[in-house]
């Protein structure tokens, strides 16, 4: 029930961000485009996901840099150091997406409870537990950050209108799905 309730209420604000950006956004250039300028700006639901997929990533990295060298499972440990490696080259690529889009990235989602953002009150839980307690709670964190993740790159391909940005949102989607199933398969006997 809370998960749903959470869910309707990332939903709204999804929606809340995606009208902000829009009424935000500068008026269209009256004198024509640029033949060799940058990206115009994004709006809507374009520059919400970016926003929140850049956030989504960034508390993420956080966990994954702290989870680390306190894992017990090999399995574990070897999926969060190559997600570290991928959510890295992912952040580079979304704000390199946002620069030429002259996005403006700030922390608007610090200590929001939203699915998929890892806050320092999720750090401080998780850093609490010991060992296999410590694993199955970062793995449960990763789990949900990677569902949410696949979510709304989802809802970009199909709201979005800045075709740059659907097309890594499709990336980000498939590489969330493909880390989903590693981690489903990582224990410390069965990663390969």
């Amino acid at each position: 029930m809370i998960r749903v309730a959470v869910a309707a209420l990332l939903a709204a604000a999804i929606g809340v961000l995606a009208l902000a950006f829009h009424w935000a956004a500068p008026a269209p250039s009256v004198t024509g485009p640029s033949v060799a300028g940058p990206s115009p700006a994004l709006a809507g639901t374009d520059a919400a996901w970016l926003s929140l997929t850049i956030a989504m990533n960034d508390t993420t990295l956080v966990l994954l840099d702290r989870a680390a060298p306190r894992l017990t499972d090999n399995g574990l440990a070897t999926f969060v150091s190559t997600l570290a490696v991928t959510h890295r080259a992912e952040l580079a690529d979304l704000r390199a997406r946002a620069d030429r889009a002259h996005l403006p990235i700030t922390d608007e989602h610090a200590g929001h409870e939203l699915p998929g953002i890892v806050t320092p009150a999720d750090l401080a839980r998780i850093e609490a537990l010991p060992g296999a307690e410590f694993d199955a709670r970062v793995r449960e964190c990763l789990r949900e950050h990677l569902e949410q993740g696949a979510r709304l790159a989802v809802s970009e391909q199909l709201n979005g209108v800045d075709e740059a940005t659907r097309q890594l949102a499709a990336g980000i989607e498939r590489a969330r799905r493909a880390d989903l199933a590693r981690l489903g398969s990582a224990r410390a006997s069965a990663w390969a």
